[in-house]
């Protein structure tokens, strides 16, 4: 008998970082919250957080990118909404843990 060929999805190095990240800033800002006292509203702070911080960084990418296309450099960095997205996908692991 033959087994079935399971096939498990591989994931980009770069969305596996962003998504580490995302929890990362996600449980620190959670706990934040909550040692400043906003313990009901701490998931959304630590979701927003990182939702931030992927939008940030994308945003800080497409502006180095900027200049260095002013100073007839190559782009340093790939501007991606994917990245932010996954990013922001860490911190909504709060939701479910």
């Amino acid at each position: 008998m033959k087994l079935p060929q399971i096939r498990i999805p591989v994931i980009p190095h770069d969305k596996a970082l962003h998504f580490i990240y995302g929890v990362a800033v996600g449980v620190v800002s959670y706990n934040a919250a909550i040692k400043a006292g906003f313990a009901g509203h701490a998931v959304v702070i630590g979701f927003l957080a990182a939702a931030a911080i992927g939008a940030a960084k994308e945003g800080l990418d497409w502006l180095l990118n900027k200049r260095a296309a002013k100073a007839g450099l190559p782009a340093p960095h790939t501007v991606s909404i994917a990245d932010a997205v996954v990013t922001a996908a860490g911190g909504a692991v709060l939701w479910f843990v």
